[in-house]
């Protein structure tokens, strides 16, 4: 699991729960990850995890997924984008507010080149 320093220091202090409920054969949690051979990954908002494929996953449906994933990261970086060039909006809202849309506009623009990096590279995997 790739993640902030926070996150992580959350993530080892209850890997009890995680290798319960998961069952993993190994559990890294780090703030940088070397990329894992013939691996799937889950993107979510602060945390990255790797999964090795094996012989349990189909990367063709593994490259669906996170299609799906990058359409929903689409949408949400186009309805942030709207939001902060709406004058009303800016004028209008506290600027908490307004700085919370922005970093959530960086967060999804993140995760957005992460889920393309990683299409590719199942797609290279596949030729």
């Amino acid at each position: 699991m790739q993640t902030n320093l926070e996150n992580g220091k959350f993530l080892e202090e209850n890997n009890q729960y995680i290798k319960k409920f998961l069952n993993p054969n190994e559990l890294i949690i780090s703030e940088k990850i070397e990329k894992i051979d013939n691996s799937v990954s889950i993107i979510l908002a602060e945390i990255q995890v790797f999964i090795p494929l094996g012989s349990l996953v189909n990367i063709i449906e593994e490259i669906e997924k996170l299609n799906d994933k990058l359409n929903s990261l689409k949408n949400e970086i186009q309805r942030c984008e709207k939001m902060l060039s709406n004058e009303n909006f800016l004028r209008k809202a506290p600027k908490e507010k307004v700085e919370e849309e922005q970093t959530k506009l960086n967060k999804y623009i993140e995760n957005y080149k992460e889920v393309e990096n990683r299409i590719r590279e199942l797609k290279d995997k596949n030729v």
